[in-house]
């Protein structure tokens, strides 16, 4: 490390230091506290991490003294810091070594975005990228015109949900991946009408080529990890869950920890495949590695169960309409999850399981129910990501395992995804897409989460969607039209259930509510500044609302009072 960067971390040490040690005063706001017993207050003072005081202004003049920052907010919001319950902090790799696909609308801007990535790396062995929409047609590039732009080196472009790849050529060579290729477990490669693979890889067989890619740097690592947390300050996140944790992001972490660098709290979630070999020790090594609570920690497993619906692979119990049988597809055998799940948690890890069909939700259900059997105590508070589907027999189920259901309530509106599955599942189950308020009326723990880079982080942008049921743009380029979108049919959750999600029911989720997630005394003080008070506002301008200042253990971590 050079001394020029040495001196430069020390000294932002040194501010973050200064900046924490001084009292704060915050007077004159409107402070939303996602507490029940105080639901709002006038006045906040905090000192180092800590928050002394929750109240009306006239009683926090006992806590200011001479030498107290006092911030006079005439008015504006304060919240809880949010909480993103299920993000990919590494996909801000497009904005350090990888080709940003996202937000674009046709293949011809696909093209030439291609186009100029690869004179952007010329030396790369893989022309990595990411963000097309696997279900829109008008975004598959296929393998032809992938070789006009490379002909000579392979290409990677992963889809913007995760679930599919388009290659090139070279990259389909390098693979050994040919006509007579068999389609793997839980995935497919698909054919043109030569019957030769087109280039786009579905599911598991998206991997086959990526496992040959070399690995990224660990210098890119960090700068993607980096700025993914810088991201998501800016839109007063101050907590994480990094959803798809592998080896070789444990260092990077681990360097911004012990760098100073971390600007939110970081949960990890340790992937498991079904080809896990049942190493439990590792994992637990890995955990211990990576444990620096209330700052780091890694207690969760990863487990990607099915695909989306949008392209009919998330695992549905009744086949999808016009279809012959097609029930979705499924990572994992019942047998595998029977007897994992009970190993894993019996070891204290806590499973967050991508669970988009009802049929996969009920199976890890199950697996969860022959763990309390095996351990002879409840589950460890197991998280269900995502939830299109869910079967209303599966609601106690759900509660019997103590378990919270995450939601990405942005997808909850009429757009061209849900355009591209409603003509291939019921009418009801369409109403009830992502039961959010439903699953919490029954007494379901429900949380906030982005899926970043899949769509916009901001937590305002879900919220907004959420209570309004319209179209709110997945990325932030794009423009927003609420008096002319349609409405998303279905029960809608309040203001108060959306907030909760994103910070007193997220620590909940965590086992984190005696540090954070709620503005009171002797919590950490992990805070928001909005510009004005969207309670008040119409709920279609949520969105829009500007963060003025996020606060993190005391220290300014994005703008200023």
């Amino acid at each position: 490390m050079s001394s020029r960067k040495i001196f430069l971390l020390l000294a932002l040490a040194l501010s973050l230091s200064a900046q924490a040690a001084q009292r704060v005063a915050l007077i004159n706001g409107e402070i939303y506290t996602a507490n029940d017993k105080q639901p709002w207050a006038e006045a906040l003072v905090y000192e180092s991490d800590t928050i002394l005081y929750l109240g009306d202004e006239q009683s926090a003049q006992a806590f200011i003294t001479p030498a107290t920052q006092v911030h006079d907010l005439k008015g504006k919001l304060v919240t809880p810091g949010m909480h993103d319950m299920h993000m990919h902090a590494e996909t801000a790799s497009v904005f350090v070594h990888s080709c940003n696909l996202y937000a674009l609308r046709s293949k011809q801007a696909i093209i030439a975005k291609l186009k100029e990535c690869v004179q952007q790396y010329p030396d790369t062995p893989w022309l990595r990228g990411e963000g097309w929409v696997s279900y829109d047609e008008n975004q598959v590039v296929y393998k032809e015109d992938l070789d006009k732009v490379l002909p000579d080196r392979p290409m990677w472009l992963m889809a913007m949900d995760g679930h599919s790849a388009l290659v090139n050529s070279k990259a389909l060579a390098l693979s050994g991946i040919s006509a007579s290729t068999p389609d793997p477990v839980a995935g497919t490669i698909h054919k043109n009408g030569k019957g030769e693979p087109s280039g786009l890889l579905v599911e598991s067989a998206m991997w086959i080529p990526e496992k040959l890619m070399p690995r990224v740097s660990l210098v890119d690592q960090v700068k993607s990890l980096a700025k993914a947390m810088q991201l998501a300050n800016q839109y007063g996140i101050t907590s994480i869950v990094e959803a798809w944790e592998t080896p070789s992001l444990d260092t990077a972490w681990l360097q911004l920890k012990d760098e100073g660098r971390l600007t939110t709290r970081v949960n990890l979630a340790l992937l498991v495949e079904e080809d896990w070999d049942e190493n439990i020790e590792l994992l637990k090594q890995r955990r211990a590695a990576l444990d620096f609570y209330p700052l780091l920690k890694a207690n969760q497993i990863k487990l990607l169960t099915d695909g989306i619906v949008e392209i009919k692979t998330a695992a549905v119990k009744e086949p999808y309409l016009g279809t012959n049988d097609d029930k979705g597809m499924f990572y994992f055998t019942q047998e595998q999850l029977n007897k994992w799940i009970p190993l894993l948690e019996g070891e204290g890890f806590q499973i967050h399981a991508h669970t988009i069909g009802d049929r996969a939700m009920a199976n890890v259900l199950t697996a969860l129910e022959r763990s309390r059997a095996v351990n002879k105590r409840g589950n460890n508070q197991p998280m269900f990501i995502h939830n299109y589907l869910v079967d209303k027999a599966d609601v106690p189920r759900l509660k019997e395992a103590s378990a919270s259901a995450n939601f990405s309530m942005l997808w909850r509106q009429y757009d061209i995804s849900a355009q591209s599955y409603k003509p291939f599942i019921s009418q009801q189950n369409f109403e009830r897409i992502m039961p959010m308020a439903e699953l919490h009326e029954a007494g379901v723990l429900v949380t906030g989460g982005s899926d970043f880079y899949v769509s916009q982080i901001d937590p305002l942008a879900a919220i907004t969607a959420a209570v309004t049921g319209k179209a709110v743009p997945y990325y932030r380029s794009w423009p927003y039209q609420p008096d002319s979108q349609p409405v998303m049919p279905g029960k809608k959750p309040d203001l108060d259930t959306m907030m909760k999600a994103y910070t007193i029911f997220a620590a909940q989720a965590q086992g984190m509510e005696d540090i954070t997630g709620s503005l009171e005394k002797g919590k950490r003080a992990d805070l928001v500044v909005f510009d004005k008070n969207f309670f008040k506002d119409v709920p279609e301008y949520i969105y829009g609302t500007q963060v003025l200042t996020t606060v993190f253990d005391g220290n300014i971590v994005y703008g200023s009072f």
